[in-house]
Protein backbone atom coordinates (compact mmCIF):
# COMPACT_ATOMS: atom_id res chain seq x y z
CA UNK A 1 0.00 0.00 0.00
CA UNK A 2 2.81 2.33 0.82
CA UNK A 3 4.39 1.52 -2.49
CA UNK A 4 1.17 2.50 -4.26
CA UNK A 5 1.12 5.91 -2.73
CA UNK A 6 4.76 6.48 -3.54
CA UNK A 7 4.18 5.56 -7.13
CA UNK A 8 1.13 7.81 -7.35
CA UNK A 9 3.04 10.74 -5.90
CA UNK A 10 5.81 10.12 -8.41
CA UNK A 11 3.33 10.15 -11.31
CA UNK A 12 1.71 13.38 -10.06
CA UNK A 13 5.11 15.00 -9.71
CA UNK A 14 6.17 14.01 -13.21
CA UNK A 15 2.90 15.24 -14.65
CA UNK A 16 3.17 18.56 -12.85
CA UNK A 17 6.74 19.06 -13.97
CA UNK A 18 5.78 18.38 -17.55
CA UNK A 19 2.91 20.91 -17.34
CA UNK A 20 5.15 23.58 -15.92
CA UNK A 21 7.81 22.91 -18.53
CA UNK A 22 5.28 23.09 -21.39
CA UNK A 23 3.83 26.37 -20.09
CA UNK A 24 7.29 27.82 -19.73
CA UNK A 25 8.17 26.94 -23.31
CA UNK A 26 4.86 28.36 -24.59
CA UNK A 27 5.31 31.65 -22.74
CA UNK A 28 8.83 31.96 -24.00
CA UNK A 29 7.77 31.32 -27.61
CA UNK A 30 4.87 33.79 -27.42
CA UNK A 31 7.20 36.40 -26.00
CA UNK A 32 9.71 35.87 -28.83
CA UNK A 33 7.02 36.25 -31.42
CA UNK A 34 5.94 39.46 -29.75
CA UNK A 35 9.45 40.78 -29.76
CA UNK A 36 9.86 39.88 -33.40
CA UNK A 37 6.58 41.50 -34.33
CA UNK A 38 7.50 44.63 -32.38
CA UNK A 39 10.74 45.15 -34.37
CA UNK A 40 10.01 47.69 -37.07
CA UNK A 41 10.69 46.65 -40.61
CA UNK A 42 14.03 47.84 -41.91
CA UNK A 43 13.01 47.55 -45.60
CA UNK A 44 12.46 51.04 -47.02
CA UNK A 45 9.05 51.61 -48.44
CA UNK A 46 8.97 53.01 -52.01
CA UNK A 47 8.27 56.72 -51.99
CA UNK A 48 5.39 58.16 -53.92
CA UNK A 49 7.76 60.59 -55.72
CA UNK A 50 11.46 60.46 -56.43
CA UNK A 51 13.44 63.10 -54.55
CA UNK A 52 14.38 66.13 -56.56
CA UNK A 53 18.00 66.26 -57.62
CA UNK A 54 19.49 69.72 -57.76
CA UNK A 55 21.10 70.68 -61.05
CA UNK A 56 24.87 71.31 -61.08
CA UNK A 57 25.91 74.93 -61.19
CA UNK A 58 26.13 76.38 -64.67
CA UNK A 59 29.60 76.71 -66.14
CA UNK A 60 30.37 79.68 -68.31
CA UNK A 61 31.38 78.44 -71.74
CA UNK A 62 33.80 80.50 -73.80
CA UNK A 63 31.92 82.61 -76.28
CA UNK A 64 32.45 82.27 -79.99
CA UNK A 65 32.51 85.95 -80.64
CA UNK A 66 34.43 87.00 -83.76
CA UNK A 67 38.07 87.77 -83.19
CA UNK A 68 38.98 91.37 -82.85
CA UNK A 69 41.31 93.13 -85.24
CA UNK A 70 44.15 92.61 -82.79
CA UNK A 71 43.68 88.82 -82.91
CA UNK A 72 43.76 88.58 -86.69
CA UNK A 73 46.93 87.46 -88.42
CA UNK A 74 48.44 90.45 -90.13
CA UNK A 75 48.30 90.27 -93.89
CA UNK A 76 51.57 90.31 -95.79
CA UNK A 77 52.57 93.72 -97.04
CA UNK A 78 51.52 94.67 -100.53
CA UNK A 79 54.41 94.12 -102.90
CA UNK A 80 55.99 97.19 -104.38
CA UNK A 81 55.16 98.28 -107.88
CA UNK A 82 56.41 95.77 -110.39
CA UNK A 83 58.65 97.13 -113.12
CA UNK A 84 58.49 95.29 -116.42
CA UNK A 85 61.56 94.73 -118.55
CA UNK A 86 60.79 94.24 -122.20
CA UNK A 87 62.88 92.06 -124.54
CA UNK A 88 66.13 93.67 -125.60
CA UNK A 89 66.37 95.56 -128.85
CA UNK A 90 69.55 94.44 -130.65
CA UNK A 91 71.72 96.47 -133.04
CA UNK A 92 74.58 94.61 -134.77
CA UNK A 93 77.98 95.94 -135.95
CA UNK A 94 80.55 94.99 -138.54
CA UNK A 95 83.96 93.73 -137.44
CA UNK A 96 85.85 96.43 -135.54
CA UNK A 97 83.03 98.90 -136.21
CA UNK A 98 82.08 101.21 -133.31
CA UNK A 99 79.80 103.80 -134.97
CA UNK A 100 76.16 102.80 -135.07
CA UNK A 101 74.37 102.69 -138.39
CA UNK A 102 71.10 104.61 -138.04
CA UNK A 103 69.52 102.33 -140.61
CA UNK A 104 69.80 99.51 -138.07
CA UNK A 105 67.08 101.11 -135.99
CA UNK A 106 63.50 100.44 -137.00
CA UNK A 107 61.40 103.56 -137.21
CA UNK A 108 58.56 101.92 -135.26
CA UNK A 109 60.92 101.08 -132.42
CA UNK A 110 62.16 104.64 -132.06
CA UNK A 111 58.65 106.08 -132.28
CA UNK A 112 57.31 103.68 -129.62
CA UNK A 113 60.26 104.41 -127.33
CA UNK A 114 59.89 108.18 -127.62
CA UNK A 115 56.12 107.95 -127.09
CA UNK A 116 56.62 105.92 -123.91
CA UNK A 117 59.19 108.40 -122.61
CA UNK A 118 56.86 111.34 -123.25
CA UNK A 119 54.15 109.61 -121.21
CA UNK A 120 56.50 108.87 -118.29
CA UNK A 121 56.27 105.14 -118.82
CA UNK A 122 59.98 104.45 -119.15
CA UNK A 123 61.89 103.82 -115.92
CA UNK A 124 65.37 103.30 -117.38
CA UNK A 125 67.26 102.35 -120.53
CA UNK A 126 70.25 100.06 -120.22
CA UNK A 127 72.72 99.89 -123.11
CA UNK A 128 75.18 96.95 -123.18
CA UNK A 129 77.94 96.69 -125.80
CA UNK A 130 79.37 93.30 -126.85
CA UNK A 131 82.07 91.92 -129.15
CA UNK A 132 83.20 88.63 -130.62
CA UNK A 133 86.43 86.86 -129.70
CA UNK A 134 88.44 87.82 -132.77
CA UNK A 135 90.72 90.30 -131.01
CA UNK A 136 92.48 90.46 -127.69
CA UNK A 137 90.44 90.78 -124.52
CA UNK A 138 91.42 94.44 -123.94
CA UNK A 139 90.50 95.33 -127.51
CA UNK A 140 87.16 93.58 -127.27
CA UNK A 141 86.31 95.47 -124.09
CA UNK A 142 87.14 98.82 -125.72
CA UNK A 143 85.10 97.98 -128.82
CA UNK A 144 82.12 97.02 -126.68
CA UNK A 145 82.30 100.29 -124.68
CA UNK A 146 82.54 102.43 -127.80
CA UNK A 147 79.64 100.65 -129.44
CA UNK A 148 77.49 101.24 -126.35
CA UNK A 149 78.51 104.92 -126.24
CA UNK A 150 77.64 105.33 -129.94
CA UNK A 151 74.12 103.96 -129.42
CA UNK A 152 73.68 106.15 -126.36
CA UNK A 153 74.63 109.26 -128.33
CA UNK A 154 72.24 108.29 -131.15
CA UNK A 155 69.29 107.89 -128.77
CA UNK A 156 70.01 111.25 -127.14
CA UNK A 157 70.00 112.82 -130.63
CA UNK A 158 66.56 111.29 -131.19
CA UNK A 159 65.23 113.00 -128.06
CA UNK A 160 65.81 110.42 -125.30
CA UNK A 161 66.83 111.97 -121.98
CA UNK A 162 70.39 111.09 -121.02
CA UNK A 163 69.19 110.74 -117.40
CA UNK A 164 67.36 107.56 -118.34
CA UNK A 165 70.36 105.91 -120.05
CA UNK A 166 73.03 103.75 -118.44
CA UNK A 167 75.65 102.30 -120.83
CA UNK A 168 78.53 99.86 -120.33
CA UNK A 169 80.83 97.57 -122.31
CA UNK A 170 80.93 93.84 -121.51
CA UNK A 171 83.47 92.64 -124.11
CA UNK A 172 83.18 89.05 -125.33
CA UNK A 173 82.04 87.51 -122.02
CA UNK A 174 78.36 87.06 -122.97
CA UNK A 175 78.10 85.70 -126.54
CA UNK A 176 74.72 85.03 -128.09
CA UNK A 177 76.10 82.53 -130.60
CA UNK A 178 79.17 80.43 -131.14
CA UNK A 179 82.28 82.35 -132.21
CA UNK A 180 83.41 79.44 -134.41
CA UNK A 181 81.39 80.57 -137.44
CA UNK A 182 81.29 83.94 -139.17
CA UNK A 183 77.54 84.24 -138.63
CA UNK A 184 77.98 83.53 -134.94
CA UNK A 185 80.66 86.23 -134.58
CA UNK A 186 78.42 88.68 -136.47
CA UNK A 187 75.62 88.01 -133.99
CA UNK A 188 77.96 88.64 -131.07
CA UNK A 189 79.14 92.07 -132.33
CA UNK A 190 76.13 93.86 -131.02
CA UNK A 191 74.54 96.37 -128.64
CA UNK A 192 71.50 95.36 -126.57
CA UNK A 193 69.06 98.06 -125.49
CA UNK A 194 67.08 96.97 -122.39
CA UNK A 195 64.18 99.28 -121.68
CA UNK A 196 62.40 98.99 -118.33
CA UNK A 197 58.80 100.21 -118.34
CA UNK A 198 56.56 101.34 -115.54
CA UNK A 199 53.42 99.17 -115.14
Amino acid sequence: MKTFWIGLALVIWIAGSSFVYVCHIRDHCSGTEAEVSDVPSQVPQPADQAPEVSSPPAIDEPSEAPASDDDKTPEPPTPSVTINERPSYVVTFEAYQTTVDASKFERDYLQDLLFAIENNRVASIGIEGHSDTSGASALNERLSRERAASVRAFLIEQGVSDELIVSRGIGSEQPRSSNVTGQGRSNNRRVEIKTTYQP
